[in-house]
């Protein structure tokens, strides 16, 4: 196995086995030869041992030893982020911010973006780990980072994290206020952030995911706007569009919640049945797993 096949296997396979994958990171650091792939290789450790495994100072462990085998030169970025986020959740505050000075050092011209891209993965991996009160203060943080930034530097950051935020909280059996309110307002960022700086399929994604957060809540009609105007954006540029018929499948199970939400059984039934017709032509088996995970959270499906 070389290195591109374990990251390529480590994210298909995190959120169903992560041991078996923080395993095989563990086994396999030494194929990590230089400082990009140092931040690819720990980009994926942090997420799988520290987010999902919740063993933030083994992650912090790997990526220092992972460190150590490679040039500190300004590739050595992403890595160092990703030292300084493992740091940080591990508790060690002091190690991270030199770690982050480091950061600051290789890159002086862009201080802003390098601290809201470790500041964005430690919301994340807040958030993951349940701590969603500090997750939530400190995404607030990032976002007036942004405004206060005023010039879109940092909005393909605070769109990702934006998105991840949002996706977090829908995952959650059940919220309280305060995480309802997170969920919403990061899914709105997501949407504001990727019309600034995505291209259109951002914006569609960024619908979808506003679709399911207000039919989390039982807004059923405001997730159809969101939907109708996501399906709207595919439409118009389905020359363009290389994956279509996968998003318009999703965004039909989308839409048959949400008419199922507001009483319209027949509607919601149509829009189900479009939405199977699209997944039946799914050729990739974890595409069709996803999109049966999802179907079946349809309260009557």
């Amino acid at each position: 196995m070389n290195l591109e096949e374990l990251i390529d296997t480590g994210w298909q396979k995190h959120a169903t086995d992560p041991h078996s994958v923080a395993q095989l990171l563990q086994a396999h650091q030494h194929l990590v030869g230089n400082a990009e792939q140092a931040g690819n290789f720990l980009r994926l450790s942090n997420h799988t041992i520290g987010e999902h495994l919740q063993d933030w100072p083994q992650a912090h462990a790997l990526a220092q030893s992972v460190l150590a085998q490679v040039p500190q030169t300004t590739d050595a970025t992403n890595a160092l982020i990703s030292l300084a986020v493992a740091q940080w959740l591990a508790g060690d505050t002091t190690a991270a911010l030199v770690t982050q000075t480091r950061v600051v050092t290789l890159n002086p011209t862009q201080p802003t973006a390098s601290l809201a891209r470790m500041t964005a993965q430690i919301v994340s991996g807040l958030i993951a780990n349940d701590r969603v009160e500090e997750g939530c203060e400190l995404y607030r943080a990032l976002l007036d980072m942004a405004s206060a930034a005023g010039d879109g530097s940092i909005d393909r950051v605070l769109a990702v994290t934006s998105n991840n935020v949002a996706s977090e909280m829908l995952e959650k059996a059940t919220l309280n206020p305060p995480e309802t309110a997170l969920m919403l307002d990061a899914a709105a960022a997501a949407l504001a952030c990727w019309r600034r700086c995505g291209t259109w399929m951002h914006e569609e994604r960024a619908l979808y995911l506003l679709a399911l957060v207000h039919n989390k809540i039982g807004q059923a009609e405001v997730a159809l706007g969101h939907a109708h105007a996501a399906l709207a954006l595919i439409r118009g540029n389905h020359a363009q569009a290389s994956e279509e018929t996968v998003d318009e499948a999703f965004l039909e199970l989308a839409l048959a919640h949400a008419y199922q939400l507001t009483g319209a059984a027949q509607t919601s039934a149509a829009h189900l049945n479009q939405a199977d017709a699209l997944a039946s032509a799914f050729a990739d088996e974890g595409l069709q797993q996803w999109f049966a995970t999802e179907r079946a959270r349809l309260p009557s499906a």
